[in-house]
C-alpha cells in the first residue's frame, strides 16, 4: 500500500499506540502527556512529506518524534518558573535585586553551555555523593 494511503496509515496507528506510549511514558513519567505526545508525533507523522513507508523505517522515525517532542516539553518546562514568587513586603528591595541580577547572570551563563554541559551542571548540582577526603 502507498503511504499517503489512509488506511495503511491507521493500520500503523493501531499497531503502534500503545507501544509507543509505553515508550513516551518512560521518557515523561506522565501516562496522559505521553499520550498527547504519541497523538502529536502521529499527527506531525501524517503531515511530512518524509514520512517513511516501510513499517521499520516508520516505527524508527515515530519514536525519534516521541523522543524529540519529549525533550521539548522538558525545554519547556524548564523554562518556566517552578517556585511561587516572594511576597513583596517580606522581601528587602534592595536583596531583591542582588537575587534577580544573579539569577540573570547564572541564566545566562548556562545558556552559552551545551545541552551535555548543562546536564553535568544539573547532576553535580542536584546529585552530590560524598567525596572522599583530602
Amino acid at each position: 500500500m502507498n503511504e499517503r494511503d489512509p488506511r495503511w496509515f491507521e493500520s500503523m496507528v493501531a499497531a503502534l499506540t500503545r507501544p509507543a506510549t509505553k515508550f513516551a511514558n518512560v521518557l515523561v513519567h506522565d501516562f496522559d502527556l505521553a499520550e498527547e505526545i504519541v497523538q502529536e508525533a502521529f499527527a506531525r507523522m501524517w503531515a511530512s512529506p518524509n514520512m517513511p513507508s516501510e513499517e521499520v523505517h516508520f516505527r524508527r522515525y515515530l519514536y525519534r518524534t516521541i523522543t524529540n517532542l519529549s525533550h521539548d516539553y522538558y525545554r519547556r518546562r524548564a523554562r518556566r518558573p517552578t517556585s511561587p514568587a516572594p511576597d513583596p513586603a517580606v522581601m528587602n528591595p534592595l536583596e531583591l535585586a542582588q537575587e534577580r541580577a544573579n539569577d540573570e547572570v547564572i541564566r545566562a551563563a548556562l545558556n552559552t553551555l551545551g545541552l551535555r554541559e548543562r546536564q553535568a551542571v544539573y547532576l553535580s548540582k542536584t546529585c552530590r555523593s560524598p567525596r572522599p577526603p583530602g
